[in-house]
């Protein structure tokens, strides 16, 4: 092998490790990531959600976590609490769409 060859050869194999630890960490961060998405599990409960708003103007239907019913269902969903979500309901975490 020449001096060139081997000069060569490292490079792509610090190359190759960085793109290897890159990928890596990548994948990781995603991996981080996914739990929060499925976070869908706090209890109404937990966040005082009621079927009924005490403050008219914060209705589930009209938070930024709510998820619209399926056509012809009653309730919905939302991104944080478990279980069907009326849309005139109402949580501590009610949240203003934007």
């Amino acid at each position: 092998m020449t001096e060139t060859t081997k000069t060569m050869d490292i490079a792509a194999s610090r190359r190759g490790l960085l793109h290897l630890a890159a990928c890596v960490g990548g994948a990781a961060l995603c991996a981080a990531a996914v739990p929060q998405a499925q976070a869908a599990d706090l209890s109404k409960a937990s966040v005082g959600y009621r079927d009924i708003p005490s403050d008219q103007g914060k209705l589930c239907a009209m938070c930024a976590l709510f998820i619209l019913p399926a056509p012809g269902a009653a309730h919905g969903r939302c991104q944080l609490v478990a279980g069907p979500i009326a849309p005139g309901g109402w949580c501590q975490i009610w949240t203003p769409r934007s």
